[in-house]
């Protein structure tokens, strides 16, 4: 089974209208036991995957993503002092120390060697998604109003807009410091978390050592995420832009866990837009297969 922007966007918008017609409302106990097992789930399968060898000659795909991490601090705080709209986003509570623990669980458990067949963790994580975005719609389906969408869908598309400046900026940084061709980590850059799709496109494109550095700087991206948002949480924009394209799936769940009900609307529309454009933007900037 793979997550697909549309059937998320449908069961999204479904439980939503479920909630509100029925005026249900998931108790927050069970929305966050739902997303410690999806983190840790997530977690155990990026080091299924092969992360275990490849954290041994990874200073490269390191050094690009904290130049993606480091822009994406900085432009937020300056969009920030500008007076973005960040009502929103108010975190809860102190650092979570129960989502942290999951990931590094999640961890050590897939660098174990436990012999876990893949494809079945893999169907897990896509039901678990689904789960999420389901419990997810119905939590914030009584908070939802057209105020709510406005605000959300503005600090959405300013995210959106920190995440593709972050990318070019810290692409052009990347190929000048590594003496590489901009469009190789630019490319990288680009995948916005999205690793299923750089990794390979990169891959076809720049031959398999690129495309290994694109699916684990864009995997470890999706780590940070679990990551730097609880412990971080501001500037709110830049740690939305941190997600990237899996905001509104794999990391949709920490932020309404970290921020409240608003926060995944904001979540869910960045991501969506971020998974349209990448295509796209991979196209223009690798080409056709370069």
């Amino acid at each position: 089974m793979e997550v697909g922007s549309l059937g998320i966007m449908v069961v999204f918008a479904i439980t939503i209208f479920i909630g509100k017609a029925l005026r249900l409302r998931v108790p927050e106990i069970l929305f966050r036991i739902i997303v410690l097992i999806l983190v840790f789930t997530i977690s155990m399968w990026a080091t299924l995957n092969g992360l275990g060898v490849i954290l041994q000659s990874t200073a490269t795909s390191l050094f690009i993503l904290s130049l993606i991490i480091l822009s994406l601090l900085a432009i937020g705080y300056l969009v920030d002092r500008r007076g973005a709209d960040n009502a929103i986003a108010e975190p809860k509570g102190r650092v979570d120390i129960p989502l942290i623990v999951a990931v590094i669980a999640g961890w050590l458990i897939g660098l174990s060697g436990a012999k876990l067949p893949q494809d079945i963790v893999e169907e897990v994580v896509a039901l678990e998604v689904y789960l999420v975005i389901a419990v997810t719609g119905l939590t914030v389906a009584n908070s939802i109003n057209l105020e709510t969408l406005k605000r959300g869908g503005r600090s959405a598309l300013t995210a959106a807009m920190l995440s593709l400046t972050s990318a070019l900026i810290s692409g052009l940084l990347a190929a000048y410091i590594l003496n590489v061709p901009p469009r190789i980590t630019l490319g990288i850059a680009f995948g916005l978390g999205w690793y299923s799709f750089a990794g390979p496109f990169i891959a076809q494109a720049y031959g398999p050592l690129w495309g290994f550095t694109a699916f684990l700087v864009n995997v470890l991206r999706e780590q940070a995420t679990f990551i730097l948002v609880p412990l971080l949480r501001k500037p709110f924009l830049s740690m939305v832009s941190l997600g990237g394209a899996t905001t509104m799936d794999n990391t949709l769940p920490v932020y309404g866990y970290v921020y409240g009900e608003e926060a995944s609307v904001v979540s869910i529309i960045h991501g969506f837009v971020l998974t349209l454009l990448i295509p796209f933007l991979q196209g223009f900037i690798v080409g056709p297969l370069a």
